[in-house]
């Protein structure tokens, strides 16, 4: 019998393993500065019609670029 997976526990616990996935991420210095160009040029282009890949709501999009896109 297969467990269906969905419950707000199990939201809990697959941020909780993202989040571990993350903190053991290491990259190469060379790495990490393309990864901040790629971010950067992705930003570049964030708006109405391609937030949603990003989980963020068009909302927050919408704020966000009203605010001259800042990125501090």
């Amino acid at each position: 019998m297969t467990k269906r997976l969905g419950g707000a526990g199990d939201r809990r616990l697959e941020k909780a393993t993202k989040l571990a996935v993350i903190a053991e991420f290491v990259l190469d210095p060379e790495d990490s500065a393309r990864l901040v160009q790629v971010v950067k040029g992705d930003l570049a282009w964030l708006g109405e019609h391609n937030f949603a890949r990003y989980r963020v709501t068009l909302e927050q999009v919408c704020t966000w670029v009203a605010d001259g896109r800042p990125q501090g």
